[in-house]
């Protein structure tokens, strides 16, 4: 009896692992089989799906979190396309966590991995991401696998799709699951995607108008550049009337010199013709003297026989008297005649003289008239001021050329949400310095415009390039450039960002007695020896902080009672001084500090200071 009872007991543990090992291989099979299938659905749904133009990079990523069986088939899967998806090379990753999700293009998540809805979303943020999950409620995410009716199925949420600016085919939603419960909410969804559609026809009309406008700003930009023509043209012919002018001044000088030599010719013929007639005069009186005496003479020897040889004697003397009176009178009159013609010669000169005087003026006032037009060029370059009053509410501009036209500008644009400013110093001043700064303007505006950038540093770096561009097509060689202080700031994140070409970004935190200095690139937008890629500098701007940018004309003023630099250490001092105020009294203390340190002094250069305050 024993020994059946082990035979039974033998048989029934036997039948039992047979029992739990077939079960178990039929589960593992079953499990096999759903990891396939949803590796063949993730396959198709990346095909019924178009990510934005430009949202691609040069690999199309998936990450599977935590799945390696899931990642091992849709390897498998995606290796059969020969051609990629969408024409870009695949690849598949297995992640652990959901740090680095915005960097693929396809996030794969089970339910296992306890991730809930919001963690998902919050990863992926607003980036054109398509979400797969398996196991999660309805309605929760973006593509959902479900078990029904005991097979792999999968829901569909259009909304959280399209707002990330992912279209869906049709097909995808065709095939989802159809429940009473999930035609409710499909019907919903389709009359969401209606109201979408007004809202991409909407979206064109505004397209439309953007397009209009980038086609004014293309002709603006056209205006700027038909502008540098003429302002080049306005330069050579500068150049000319200058050459003008230099030898129209050359000749003055020379002129004067002889007019001097003449003038002092003059004056020595003066005293040699007034020495000679006071040598006639005395000839004159010595004549009556001797007449006389020989009267006296003659009355004496009125009996005498001496008195013919007298006669004789005197006649001699008086016949070379009058020679020499006459040698004389000849003298007076050619020196008189030579000085009747350096007279109407220097007359002649003067009149040449006036006449060059006369068409230096009028060359000047072409000048001018050249130099004014080309300010009233440069005043629409720069953006009015109501614009950046606008666009940035508590600040000030302190603007203030040397000449009628500047090397100093400053420049704003706006981007979306982003306010990009900057303060900028051009080579030289005046004429040159204008043309320097209508180039260097336009550079900006291209780097933003057309190449699309935002970050300080990048802008930078493209407007060198342009710059550089620009100047190589010149026959001479041109080491004219700008340095220059440009920020990008979000006034919804109050992010502020940084890069500069020798001119720093100075910030005055809220009851603060110190200012917290960015240092710029030790390198100018023009010609360098070396040039390093320029650093981005980022901080946040608190309620009440306030920043400065500005050129070097400020602190290089001459002034004071002793006539020398105005200084950084003096600058820094005076800004520190008026932080309690508000920004236009800010701006009104600067200029009054500025014109109370140069006094009498002339202005030595361009002058540009942008404050703002948080």
């Amino acid at each position: 009896m024993k020994v059946y009872r082990s035979h039974f007991f033998r048989h029934l543990s036997f039948l039992l692992f047979l029992g739990f090992f077939i079960s178990s291989n039929i589960l593992v099979s079953q499990t096999n089989t759903t990891v396939r299938i949803s590796a063949g659905y993730i396959n198709n749904f990346i095909k019924l799906i178009e990510w934005p133009q430009g949202a691609l990079q040069d690999t199309f990523k998936i990450g599977i979190v935590q799945s390696p069986e899931i990642a091992k088939w849709v390897t498998t899967t995606m290796s059969k396309n020969s051609n990629g998806i969408k024409g870009i090379p695949v690849k598949v990753d297995e992640i652990e966590s959901l740090e680095n999700a915005k960097d693929y293009s396809v996030l794969y998540v089970n339910i296992r991995n306890k991730y809930l809805p919001p963690e998902l979303f919050n990863a992926i943020g607003n980036d054109p991401i398509l979400l797969i999950t398996e196991g999660y409620d309805v309605g929760t995410t973006m593509i959902n696998f479900v078990i029904q009716n005991n097979r792999l199925s999968y829901e569909v949420n259009v909304l959280p799709i399209e707002i990330r600016k992912l279209v869906m085919d049709n097909k995808l939603l065709d095939n989802s699951i159809q429940t009473g419960e999930k035609e409710g909410f499909q019907k919903m969804i389709l009359d969401m995607r209606k109201k979408l559609n007004i809202t991409l026809d909407k979206n064109e009309e505004q397209t439309k108008k953007i397009q209009s406008l980038n086609k004014s700003i293309a002709q603006k930009e056209a205006a700027i550049r038909l502008k540098e023509k003429y302002l080049d043209s306005i330069r050579k012919n500068i150049q000319l009337q200058k050459i003008q002018s230099d030898k129209l001044r050359a000749t003055l000088d020379s002129n004067k010199a002889e007019i001097r030599a003449k003038e002092q010719a003059l004056s020595a013929n003066d005293a040699e013709i007034e020495k000679q007639i006071q040598e006639i005069n005395k000839a004159k009186k010595d004549f009556a003297q001797i007449q006389s005496k020989m009267t006296q003479t003659v009355q004496k020897l009125d009996n005498q026989k001496t008195f013919l040889t007298i006669s004789v004697l005197v006649s001699i003397l008086i016949a070379i008297l009058l020679i020499i009176a006459y040698r004389s009178s000849v003298k007076q009159r050619k020196q008189a005649v030579i000085i009747s013609r350096q007279k109407e010669e220097a007359e002649i000169q003067r009149d040449e003289i006036q006449t060059q005087h006369l068409e230096l003026a009028d060359k000047n006032k072409e000048i001018t008239d050249s130099i004014t037009y080309a300010k009233r060029i440069q005043d629409a370059m720069l953006p009015p001021l109501d614009v950046f009053y606008e666009n940035l509410t508590k600040s000030f501009v302190f603007y203030l050329p040397k000449d009628i036209v500047a090397g100093d500008f400053y420049w704003m644009e706006k981007v979306g949400d982003k306010i990009i400013f900057a303060a900028a110093d051009c080579t030289g001043h005046g004429v040159p310095g204008a043309i320097v700064s209508v180039i260097c303007s336009n550079a900006l505006n291209r780097s933003v415009r057309e190449f699309k950038l935002t970050k300080p540093s990048e802008i930078l770096d493209q407007t060198l390039e342009i710059v550089l561009d620009k100047f190589s097509t010149s026959e001479d060689e041109v080491k004219d450039g700008m340095d220059i202080a440009l920020c990008t700031y979000n006034p919804k994140t109050h992010e502020l960002e940084y890069a500069g070409a020798n001119n720093p970004l100075w910030i005055i935190r809220k009851g603060s007695d110190k200012i917290e200095e960015y240092k710029a690139n030790k390198q100018p937008i023009g010609k360098y020896l070396k040039h390093t890629p320029f650093v981005n500098h980022k901080t946040i701007l608190e309620p009440g902080d306030t920043m400065y940018v500005f050129s070097d004309g400020y602190a290089d003023q001459f002034g004071g009672e002793l006539g020398k630099k105005f200084r950084s250490i003096h600058f820094k001092e005076l800004l520190l001084s008026i932080q309690k105020e508000d920004m236009q009294t800010q701006k009104r203390k600067v200029e009054k500090a500025f014109f109370g340190w140069k006094g009498n002094l002339e202005q030595l250069d361009d002058i540009c200071v942008i404050g703002y305050q948080a």
